[in-house]
């Protein structure tokens, strides 16, 4: 056998192991980001979940202090209106108070004269 054909041989075996390892490492790298992948993909999950259920405490939130707020708008109107109303009737007490205190100027003044 020829010098050559041994070196061929083995030139032969080496690229089949380094083909053989290449596939390997490739296939490593390819698990790492397949798992890597599904990790983050998990995570991002997880974190939407988190932000979902955040979201609904404060649309709850929201919610709540909107209603707060409405009360508390009736309350006022309420108050403002019963306000009013009390103003007309101290109104019509003051002018009642007026016309008697008027009368009684007015009584006085004739019983005097008389």
């Amino acid at each position: 056998m020829e010098p050559w054909m041994g070196q061929v041989g083995i030139a032969g075996i080496l690229a089949a192991l380094l083909l053989t390892i290449g596939k390997t490492f490739i296939a490593s790298v390819d698990r790492r980001v397949t798992e890597r992948q599904a990790e983050h993909v998990a995570e991002l999950e997880r974190i939407r979940q988190q932000h979902e259920r955040e979201l609904g405490d404060m649309r709850e939130r929201a919610q709540a202090w909107e209603a707060t707020a409405t009360r508390r708008e009736a309350t006022i109107n309420e108050l403002v209106m019963q306000t009013g109303r009390l103003q007309g009737t101290s109104d019509t007490a003051v002018q009642l108070l007026r016309a008697i205190h008027a009368m009684q100027g007015r009584e006085l003044g004739s019983g005097e004269v008389a």
